[in-house]
Formats: C-alpha cells, structure tokens, sequence
C-alpha cells in the first residue's frame, strides 16, 4: 500500500483533476445564474486544442495560453448568444457544442498534424517541470480555491 500512494501519483491526481474542479466551480457560477451549461466539456476540449496546437504551431507556451482564452472566450460568447439573447434550449446547444468541439479537434487533428489517433510530441516538455511542486505551493492552491468560491458565493448572495 506505501508503493501505491507516491508523490508521483498524487502530483498526476492534481493535474488530472484541476480541469475537472475548474470546470465544476465555472458550472456552478453558470447554475447560480439559472443557466444550465452543458457545452463546458466542448469548451474545454476546444480551448485544451488551442493551446497544444498554437503552442506547437508558434513554439510559444504563452501565445498557445492566449488563444486557448480566446477560444474559450469565443465559446461562452456562442453559448451565450444562443442561450440568453436568442433563448434557446441550454441542453440542445450544450450537446451541439460538445459535437461541435470533439469533431472540429479531431478534423484539426488530422489536417494539421497529419495524426489520426494521438498527439505527442516529444519536444514539448512540460513534465518535468512538474516534479518541482512543494506541499506549501499546494496548501496555496487550495487556499486560492476555497477564497475564490467564498468571493462567488458572496457576489451572487448580494442584492442589486
């Protein structure tokens, strides 16, 4: 049971689950608002594509973190726009989205890099700089999480 539980594989738990608790906290703003988002699985697929692809394309980590913003900016927008201005159902273009974004990045996939099933490229190294994490940047991690829901939480309890 001690080999099971390393450094290596709770250090691979946080980068597995960061995606999935930042999407759940963005779900959770979307749900207090009254808008059911079912598009952020598209949205986070588009915009993780976007920065592999960018980031590849110019071979600048920076400039592939801005345009997978941007894309993820340009995402909510179309959800918005369908949702709020045109009022449509919020379960059919979240489906549509999520379509939409597994069959675009497979067909970018396949256009660009000439790849049918997965993307590695070993020029791109990036886990080795994750060995460097230490417990106090974790504690802060969390910190910066726990205050973040606590300033949500008072943000939409305010009466306008």
């Amino acid at each position: 049971m001690g080999d099971l539980l390393t450094a290596g594989l709770f250090r691979q738990m946080l980068r597995s689950a960061t995606p999935v608790g930042l999407a759940a906290m963005g779900g959770l703003m979307t749900e207090h608002a009254g808008i059911m988002n079912i598009g952020m699985a598209g949205m986070i697929l588009l915009g993780a594509f976007t920065a592999v692809a960018v980031s590849w394309l110019a071979g600048s980590a920076w400039l592939g973190l801005a345009a997978a913003i941007l894309v993820g900016i340009l995402a909510g927008l179309f959800f918005a726009l369908f949702v709020v201005k045109l009022k449509s159902d919020e379960f059919i273009i979240g489906t549509a989205l999520n379509i939409f974004a597994g069959g675009l990045t497979v067909f970018l996939l396949r256009a660009l890099f000439q790849i049918q099933f997965l993307f590695a490229c070993f020029f791109i190294d990036c886990c080795n700089q994750a060995e460097n994490i230490r417990i106090p940047l974790l504690i802060f991690y969390l910190r910066i999480i726990e205050c973040s829901h606590n300033l949500t939480s008072e943000i939409f309890s305010l009466k306008i």
